[in-house]
């Protein structure tokens, strides 16, 4: 017990090589349990002896398979090589305000070009017990990249006795929130486990002083509150907490600020947090998300990883940072200058993990502007999304501002494909080869991908009514989607379509004939509309023919009424389940029955054509009606004479047909 204690505390105060060798001594025990492997396997990732860490992680799998870390951290020992194949684009340089003393990097002001870090100097403080180094405090240097001026003491007037910091600022450094160690009564307190815990404070700056510290509104006896970051805005603070509601050990979370202070912490989630320790949350200029964590494998320790952000407060699946920004050893604090381009972190690689130095990160890489435009007006194409390819592997996706604008670094002698896509837009590309050592521009210009579509009203063919409320079926014969829709209020459907594509609607009826019709978009090159209406024909409905006409006492067919009895013709063939009673009427001029003799005839006749053209004649009957349905008051037989119009005989002297069955 007192070997794994021994273990323990080295591993604890970041002395692994010492861990290593107790820890040795520990999993030599038999009897020793599964969560020690785990540990020991953790120290010699740091270490960079990833063998031999990976079967301590296998030992410790045996008994917990479903471990998220001591998988994630096989997982990157099998993908070593690919986590480091980029190292080569990034410039990582020791900064050397260190010569001062071994400093702990926290976080710059842009604004007014200094970084505020954390640091020790031996022989300054007072020093802790249980490491017996001094305790940290805050100090800033000016200048740029790894060119920095002698260190000076930061905010003397709220510095305490113990810890202070890391720092964050808002935008114009008028605010600062700072991590603390929890202090009573002018001393460092322990909860029941002998925990320091940490706390958050924030200050504002007035004529060149810091006001009293305030404390945060989430601080708690029982957990830690560390590690500030402000959004630029000022409207997020991101932070590290080991709070309830996490994944284990320390987690990030954020709070929105509100008229009242900060809402109710919020955790980032399962893709963000793990089991493990996540710590050091910044956001870079385009708010994509930077941390460090020991809990999703890497290269050993803790490793810096990037999370894109989605646009929706969400961030993307985190990558890791790879090398050389990530170690064997623990590498921590980044954050991002944009105004310089680069970006400094802490890590203690070079001290073998007893003391944390700050590092500058640079990419090597050439800076490319490009410009997304309609290829139609020249008016330029916001909010496009451009996938950067470099030899088939998608490497990023920028989206463009306002001005149909975006930048991005492309790695010298490499070549790209550059693939913009936007809602409502055929995708473009654009090709860059043997990338030089000179800025790039380009300009991808899109068209408009043509927009299709389907619609109609749904009606009845006796009286033209709509139909409202009837389910409509749209199916992609490609794919076999199939979407369904009531007709509106004025029986009208639509469906967008997609192109080059064939689609069936159907609709069906009781008692009424269904439809069902294929339509397509392939070969259409501009936008289009297809106009389909649906009319249904129903058993018993009785559907006027116009203009069928004959000359005075005959019933021979006229060319003329041909061409309307030819619809008909058409009808019964695309409802081969039709059968019709076809129907003659006259007006009322002459006798009822010569009216009835001569409707029958002409009757007679039109069912003759009929059948003549292709329709069975089993599906045809016909009856003259005479002048017995007149569909007006226009009456002259006996004593009784409506005196009529010409225009109003003419509307009984009519041909309809009946439908007596339709399935």
């Amino acid at each position: 017990m007192q070997v794994e204690r021994l273990a323990d505390c080295y591993r604890r105060i970041n002395d692994y090589r010492n861990a290593e060798k107790w820890y040795e001594k520990v999993v030599a025990d038999t009897t020793c349990g599964t969560q020690q492997h785990l540990l020991y396997a953790q120290v010699l990732m740091s270490l960079g002896k990833t063998e031999k860490a990976r079967k301590h992680m296998q030992t410790y799998l045996s008994n917990n398979p479903g471990d998220s870390r001591a998988n994630s951290a096989i997982a990157s020992i099998d993908i070593m090589d690919s986590i480091s194949k980029d190292k080569k684009l990034w410039t990582v340089r020791k900064n050397y305000i260190a010569k001062f003393s071994k400093f702990r990097y926290n976080s710059c002001s842009l604004q007014k070009r200094y970084c505020v870090f954390i640091g020790t100097r031996r022989g300054w403080w007072k020093t802790r017990a249980l490491t017996g180094k001094p305790y940290h405090k805050l100090f800033y240097s000016e200048g740029k990249q790894t060119e920095f001026g002698a260190p000076m003491p930061f905010a003397t007037e709220i510095a305490s006795k113990f810890n202070d910091g890391p720092v964050a600022f808002n935008a114009d450094a008028s605010e600062m929130f700072i991590t603390r160690n929890n202090i009573e009564d002018g001393k460092v307190k322990m909860d029941q486990n002998r925990v320091v815990r940490l706390k958050l404070f924030s200050t504002q700056q007035a004529n060149g002083k810091w006001s009293e510290l305030k404390s945060f509104q989430y601080n708690s006896e029982t957990h830690s509150c560390a590690h500030p970051f402000l959004s630029s805005d000022g409207k997020k603070l991101f932070f590290a907490s080991d709070m309830p509601g996490g994944f284990g050990g320390m987690d990030i979370w954020f709070c929105n600020k509100t008229e009242n202070g900060w809402d109710t912490p919020k955790n980032l989630g399962a893709s963000i947090n793990t089991r493990g320790t996540e710590i050091f949350p910044s956001l870079d200029d385009k708010g994509n998300l930077m941390y460090s964590s020991n809990g999703m494998g890497g290269l050993g320790g803790l490793d810096i990883f990037t999370a894109n952000a989605s646009g929706d407060g969400s961030f993307a699946t985190p990558q890791n940072a790879g090398a050389p920004m990530n170690s064997s050893y623990d590498d921590f604090g980044a954050v991002y200058d944009k105004k310089n381009l680069c970006g400094y972190f802490a890590s203690n690689r070079d001290s073998k993990n007893e003391n944390d130095d700050l590092y500058m990160y640079k990419r090597t890489c050439v800076n490319l502007d490009g410009l997304v435009y309609d290829k139609a007006t020249g008016e330029p194409i916001s909010m496009a999304d451009v996938k950067i390819v470099e030899a088939g592997t998608d490497k990023d996706v920028v989206k463009t501002d306002a001005n149909g604008k975006f930048s991005y670094c492309l790695a010298v002698g490499k070549s790209y494909e550059l693939i913009s896509t936007k809602e409502a837009y055929k995708p473009a590309k654009a090709q860059i080869n043997n990338v030089g050592d000179e800025d790039l521009e380009t300009k991808i210009p899109m068209e408009k991908t043509p927009m299709f579509a389907i619609e109609g009203r749904v009606y009845l063919e006796e009286d033209k009514s709509s139909i409202v409320g009837i389910p409509v079926y749209c199916e992609n014969l490609i794919t076999k989607e199939k979407r369904e829709m009531l007709s509106d209020a004025q029986g009208m459907y639509h469906f967008d379509l997609d192109a080059e594509t064939d689609y069936r609607i159907t609709c069906s009826k009781e008692k009424c004939a269904d439809n069902n019709f294929v339509k397509t978009t392939r070969g259409l090159k501009v936008s289009a509309v297809i106009r389909a209406d649906i009319g249904f024909f129903c058993e018993g409905d009785i559907i006027k023919i116009d203009n069928i006409y004959y000359d005075l006492a005959k019933w021979n067919i006229r060319p003329d009424a041909a061409k309307e009895l030819d619809k008909l013709v058409t009808i019964l063939k695309k409802y081969p389940n039709m059968n019709i009673e076809l129907g003659s009427h006259t007006d009322c001029r002459a006798s009822a029955k010569y009216n009835m003799d001569l409707s029958q005839k002409r009757a007679k006749s039109a069912v003759e054509y009929v059948d003549k053209n292709g329709i069975e004649g089993k599906r045809l009957t016909y009856k003259g009606y005479g002048e017995s349905e007149l569909v007006n008051k226009c009456e002259c037989e006996g004593d009784k004479k409506v005196p009529c119009s010409e225009e109003e005989h003419q509307q009984n002297r009519r041909t309809e047909f009946k439908i007596i069955s339709i399935k």
